[in-house]
């Protein structure tokens, strides 16, 4: 029986459904296959296109045969199996995608004897191989940037006389005192003698180094949105602009490789400079841009937008789990926060590259706990009573220190950034900013340190002998 198609459908905005409804044949228990799954509907496509075999040997062995999916003239998947190109800032076609998708999985479906076994078993076991990829590099460039910072971070109080390319936790391991032997500062090794201030003015000049490479690296990727306004890809945290993606919006460039080096780099150096800057929303950023990127690796993710967004949902659940080393945490994120389509399938393998990231960066051991978290505590004696009021003070002073910020975040944000000559010359706001900053951080022990630093000392016991902590 062949369907055919009236000629007054021309509303359908899917091409699929607009031009191949005529194409496809009713299948009845009689006319299937034997053994083959019961679809209602097939493909017809012509033995010429069926007949041709392509020249690369994996491309036969292991995926269906390219002429029949782009064959222009004659191949039933000219527009099935080609990738659905999308302007900037629109929107993909989810229906295009999923009704392709089925042609392919039905395809795959008739291919009987042991190469239909091998490519039916290869295409299943691509989604959780990519993923895993997805979270061993991603876990490699979040150890990357965590060891890079921490360095450079403590490069602006001195360096490690024994080797340079390590910080200061790591030079002055062995050492069971404040005072370590290893460890030069600046004045005593340019002036030969201590001066505070001298301290003071190479402190504030290399945040200032870092914090402007920072922003004119991201000054390079700079986009002009349809409205005219521009919008730096590498800028921000980059989670709502991964939101948008994830729901069906097309931001070309924004997870492409350009900006995830950009990304990177400008993280680590803005991190070193001592600004309030946080690695965990341009983790979610990085992983994201490099599932994007891996997906070329495979052909039905890279020439299906639908599939290519679930594992950049996997991929976030990585971000969250390489920041937190929490990896079911990244799952439940990627879930709740930023996914738009999110099947059963798709949980699993977030969870696989969530596993796998956690556990890569357990084995790179960037901050040398051996621990999957930075925040382990060991308590060695129980609170008491009076320390309840010390904690309901310590979230009072915090409550209103975090208003006070946010009220004064909004008020910068209106008042200096709104300036039309800022506005012009972004790059100067972050000067002001990160003087400020390095001028009142240096003045307070606890704030002139990397927040790793912080959080170690701060977490670390109190033992009978121990005085290198700074909370002791």
């Amino acid at each position: 029986m062949q369907l055919t198609v009236p000629n007054n459908e021309s509303g359908e905005h899917t091409p699929i459904l607009r031009d191949h409804r005529a194409r496809f044949q009713a299948l009845t228990p009689a006319s299937s296959p034997p053994g083959a799954k019961h679809h209602g509907l097939r493909p017809v496509a012509s033995r010429s296109s069926l007949s041709r075999r392509s020249s690369n040997i994996s491309s036969r062995f292991f995926q269906p045969r390219a002429s029949e999916y782009d064959a222009a003239d004659n191949g039933l998947y000219a527009s099935v199996g080609a990738r659905q190109w999308y302007a900037d800032y629109t929107t993909i076609d989810w229906l295009h995608d999923v009704v392709k998708d089925g042609y392919r999985k039905a395809h795959l479906q008739q291919l009987k004897g042991v190469r239909g076994h091998l490519v039916n078993s290869w295409d299943a076991v691509q989604g959780y191989l990519l993923v895993a990829i997805i979270g061993i590099v991603t876990a490699a460039i979040a150890y990357c940037i965590d060891v890079t910072e921490s360095l450079l971070f403590d490069l602006k109080t001195g360096y490690c006389t024994s080797n340079i390319l390590v910080n200061k936790h790591a030079c002055c391991a062995g050492s069971s005192s404040e005072a370590c032997g290893e460890w030069a500062n600046w004045s005593q090794s340019i002036l030969e003698t201590g001066s505070e201030s001298f301290e003071y003015c190479i402190y504030i000049l290399f945040a200032v180094i870092f914090a402007v490479s920072a922003s004119l690296l991201t000054m390079t990727t700079a986009s002009e949105r349809p409205s005219g306004k521009i919008f730096y890809l590498a800028a921000g945290s980059g989670i709502p602009e991964v939101k948008t993606i994830l729901s069906g919006f097309v931001i070309r460039g924004f997870l492409g490789f350009r900006t995830l080096i950009v990304k990177a780099v400008g993280l680590t150096l803005g991190v070193a400079s001592g600004l309030s800057l946080g690695k965990e929303g341009p983790f979610v950023h990085i992983a994201c841009a490099v599932g994007n990127i891996f997906c070329r690796l495979f052909r039905k993710f890279h020439f299906n937008e639908g599939k290519r967004r679930q594992i950049l949902s996997a991929s976030c659940a990585a971000g969250v789990a390489t920041a937190f080393g929490a990896p079911i945490g990244g799952v439940l994120f990627s879930l709740e926060e930023v996914s738009y389509y999110f099947p059963s399938k798709a949980m699993w393998r977030a969870f696989c590259c969530a596993v796998t990231a956690a556990l890569t960066l357990k084995f790179l051991n960037p901050h040398a706990t051996g621990e999957l978290t930075l925040l382990k505590l060991d308590f060695e004696r129980s609170w008491t009573g009076p320390d309840l009021v010390v904690y309901v003070v310590i979230a009072f002073i915090g409550g209103i220190y975090g208003a006070l910020f946010n009220n004064l975040n909004t008020l910068w944000t209106r008042r200096i950034r709104g300036l039309s000559y800022i506005k012009r010359h972004p790059v100067l706001e972050v000067l002001v900013l990160v003087i400020l900053t390095s001028s009142i951080s240096y003045q307070n022990a606890f704030t002139r340190i990397s927040g790793t630093d912080l959080v170690r000392k701060l977490t670390s016991p109190c033992r009978e002998g121990r005085k290198r902590s700074v909370s002791c």
